[in-house]
């Protein structure tokens, strides 16, 4: 019977649970694969090695374009992992891809143990991030890339999280360190503002905006300083000269809502 319970848990979330801890176990063994690979496995990985090269020969990663280097247009966060990592461990692809690999099982377990605070049962928090998990191959591989990506979504699921559960001088930290990864995150802090001053009162609202807002400020302003200018250039600039093609986007979106429309048929049956 689906609602007896076996250890404190019901069958249904048995099956949900060791399903999920499958999908876990077949994303840790293609990672495991993958993770000492002597070469790229996605175009960014070498010149991300670059950065954290630069950094811990003391060059600036910010500054007039050079034959030898190019920055991309990302804040300084995983260049400094990286740094970090080479000087402990000696710096090559293996370092990168743990720390987004170490990224993308935050932003995992993030997700679970979101669910468990909404009071989800144990089935349904670990479906939650086997879901995620399972986004692997379609989302383009890169939970385990020398990229920024999974730092990114480590720190602003659980600024996220933090904030859902009223820290919001920790949401705002971590909101500030995800700005540092990559600065889009920084849309993120207006719906948390909006929850916090709406269901938490005006004191925790500006406790989160000075803990997310003012460091992620000061940085830039220092940025911008060391770099005599070019750390915006980089950023912000760069990025607004790409065309928009906006065909491009208008096809791309359409196809994806095509391609997803039985997945959600087929949900949307099963509920009705």
């Amino acid at each position: 019977h689906p609602s007896r319970t076996y250890f404190g848990l019901a069958l249904i979330d048995w099956i949900l649970v060791i399903l999920s801890t499958a999908v876990l176990g077949i994303f840790l063994y293609t990672t495991a694969q993958r993770i000492g690979y002597p070469y790229d496995l996605e175009w960014m990985e070498g010149g991300m090695l670059l950065h954290g090269l630069r950094v811990m020969e003391g060059k600036p990663l910010y500054g007039p374009v050079e034959a030898e280097f190019i920055p991309f247009i990302y804040p300084p966060l995983y260049s400094w992992l990286l740094a970090l990592g080479g000087g402990a461990f000696g710096l090559d692809y293996w370092i990168g891809r743990s720390i987004s690999l170490c990224g993308s099982i935050v932003a995992t377990s993030t997700l679970v143990w979101a669910l468990r605070k909404e009071e989800c049962s144990w089935g349904i928090a670990a479906s939650a991030g086997a879901l995620f998990l399972s986004t692997y191959d379609d989302s383009g591989s890169f939970m385990d890339l020398v990229r920024a990506d999974a730092v990114l979504l480590a720190l602003l699921s659980s600024s996220l999280l933090a904030a859902r559960t009223t820290r919001s001088k920790l949401s705002g930290i971590l909101l500030a360190a995800a700005f540092w990864a990559k600065h889009n995150a920084a849309i993120f802090g207006f719906p948390i503002l909006w929850w916090l001053w709406r269901y938490r009162g005006k004191k925790q609202a500006l406790s989160f905006v000075l803990y997310s807002a003012v460091p992620a400020l000061l940085m830039t302003i220092l940025m911008q300083i060391k770099s005599e200018g070019y750390f915006l250039t980089y950023l912000l600039e760069v990025p607004t000269a790409h065309p928009f093609v906006f065909s491009r986007f208008a096809w791309l979106f359409g196809k994806e809502m095509v391609l997803a429309l039985p997945f959600i048929f087929v949900l949307g049956g099963l509920w009705l």
